[in-house]
């Protein structure tokens, strides 16, 4: 009787063990961190971000647009205090939501003063001097 009784109770567990086994198509969802990448306020250029969300580490490819006599100031791409490579102009993902921003400044201009001692004169600004 003890035997027949064991016998049961061990068919009874193994059934509902097999029941309770997660067949692999359960409805438990697996949450994955993404963050975004946004452009802080820009002034004579643009940036934009491909891709502009992901997880930690996804490599973000920056395209960089300086306006009309205008270039990416050296050493002003970046988010936060992290500088981003200006030549590749791309990152990996941190942990964390990120603002990209950047200066651009004028190219600088200039003309030939005196052409027989090779004088040149650079002007920062955006207007040309009148001859």
């Amino acid at each position: 009787m003890k035997r027949t009784v064991c016998l049961c109770l061990l068919a009874t567990v193994l059934v509902f063990g097999f029941i309770g086994c997660d067949n692999g198509n359960s409805n438990v969802e697996t949450y994955i961190e993404t963050y975004t990448v946004t452009i802080g306020t820009l002034t004579n250029g643009s940036i934009s971000a491909n891709p502009t969300s992901g997880v930690e580490g996804t490599e973000i490819t920056l395209t960089v647009n300086p306006g009309d006599l205008y270039r990416l100031k050296t050493g002003t791409l970046k988010y936060g205090s992290t500088l981003i490579n200006e030549t590749t102009q791309k990152f990996n993902l941190p942990a964390e939501n990120v603002t990209v921003i950047a200066e651009f400044e004028p190219k600088l201009l200039g003309k030939w003063v005196n052409e027989s001692n090779d004088s040149f004169e650079f002007f920062s600004d955006l207007t040309y001097p009148s001859n």
